[in-house]
């Protein structure tokens, strides 16, 4: 049974008591009618429920800038990439924590997503699957705080679109920015909760451009087609695939031939690996067509591609790369990039983003040794 149930905000064993949106497997929406104009999409109770409480933290002023309307441009050229210009985020945004590996652990010293103002919170994600677990003495909680399991969406003070949220699994257990199977689940359910095929999800790990070493993704809308979401791709083992037509190398899976669980684990399977080997990776969970359609027909599921990358071990600026203007994420790698100078969103070409994206991508062979070790990975799980 999916319903929303809402308490009186206030405080339970240092906890604020926040709105709950509950959630059964049943109301996954696995295919939903996708029209061809963004704004006749018949929106879902999470998308209503989403889109209000983002507007009503707006009107209280709980952002660092307003984004009412992006300036967006779509690059010519056969990619189709989407830049916008959003020049406040890169001025106003919070400064990125120092990573400098894969495996960081979580430092409770510092800023993490226990720390926000309570008005940031827009209410907890609950599946039904989670209505049975408590919290234990054993179980590791941050700042002396005991709360139910239940999944925080947050706003993102510095938002880059429309109803930009965090997503933070069991906030007060204080998880790494490691992707988990659990973890990737609930990103999964939470797109396959919204109706509208332009709601995304995603994850930088650590040297991958996450600015805050607390397991969180994020999600926000783009009106916008992405390339992404039909590009070909090719079988490399069982449900993973890898992508054959893209500026940087990457794996791809469906939920198609599995269930939501399975889709998880088979990413999982893939994230273990590249945290095991130290390397960087974003993941980007959209609405897309089929993998094995050709991209020709438009048959609906969900992709979730997940690039391993060269690290980072910063946020590059404005100032460090002036003819660009972008760091390299999870929605760069897309096809979506935001921009953080008027100069830099006048000239940028598809030329330059993707010579830009280029620079984070593994080489050929690097690609070709860790594709033997996914498969070894599904041959042995």
């Amino acid at each position: 049974m999916m319903e929303i149930s809402s308490g009186n905000d206030g405080q339970m064993n240092g906890a604020v008591i926040m709105e709950q949106f509950q959630y059964s497997s049943q109301q996954l929406l696995l295919q939903t009618p996708q029209p061809d104009d963004f704004k006749n999409t018949e929106l879902s109770t999470f998308d209503r429920l989403l889109r209000s409480k983002w507007d009503a933290a707006v009107e209280l002023g709980c952002f660092r800038y307003r984004i009412d309307e992006l300036q967006t441009k779509i690059l010519p050229g056969p990619r189709k990439i989407v830049a916008q210009l959003n020049i406040k985020r890169a001025i106003e945004r919070r400064k990125p924590q120092k990573m400098t590996h894969i495996s960081q652990p979580f430092n409770p010293d510092i800023f993490n997503f226990t720390k926000v103002n309570p008005k940031e919170v827009l209410f907890e994600l609950c599946p039904e699957r989670d209505t049975s677990d408590s919290v234990t003495d054993e179980t590791p909680l941050c700042n002396g705080v005991t709360e139910s399991q239940h999944h925080s969406v947050l706003i993102n003070v510095s938002p880059l679109e429309y109803c930009n949220i965090l997503l933070v699994p069991k906030r007060y257990q204080c998880i790494p920015q490691v992707l988990t199977e659990d973890a990737i689940l609930l990103a999964l359910e939470a797109v396959l909760l919204s109706a509208h095929r332009g709601f995304i999800l995603g994850f930088n790990s650590l040297c991958a451009m996450a600015s805050v070493n607390h397991q969180h993704f994020h999600g926000y809308y783009l009106e916008h087609e992405l390339l992404i979401r039909r590009t070909a791709t090719r079988p490399v083992i069982g449900p993973c695939h890898e992508l054959t037509d893209w500026p940087v190398r990457g794996f791809v899976f469906q939920v198609k031939g599995q269930t939501v669980q399975e889709t998880a684990r088979s990413v999982y399977k893939v994230a273990s690996v590249l945290q095991q080997k130290e390397i960087a990776h974003n993941l980007f969970i959209t609405r897309g067509c089929a993998l094995d359609d050709d991209s020709q027909i438009q048959e609906q599921t969900v992709r979730l591609v997940l690039w391993p990358r060269k690290s980072f071990f910063g946020a590059k600026n404005d100032k460090t790369f002036p003819e660009v203007a972008f760091n390299v994420a999870l929605c760069e790698l897309a096809g979506h990039l935001p921009i953080y100078s008027k100069e830099s969103f006048d000239e940028l070409t598809e030329e330059k983003a993707i010579e830009r994206t280029r620079e984070v991508s593994l080489s050929s062979e690097e690609f070709e040794a860790l594709k033997d070790s996914v498969r070894s990975v599904f041959q042995k799980w």
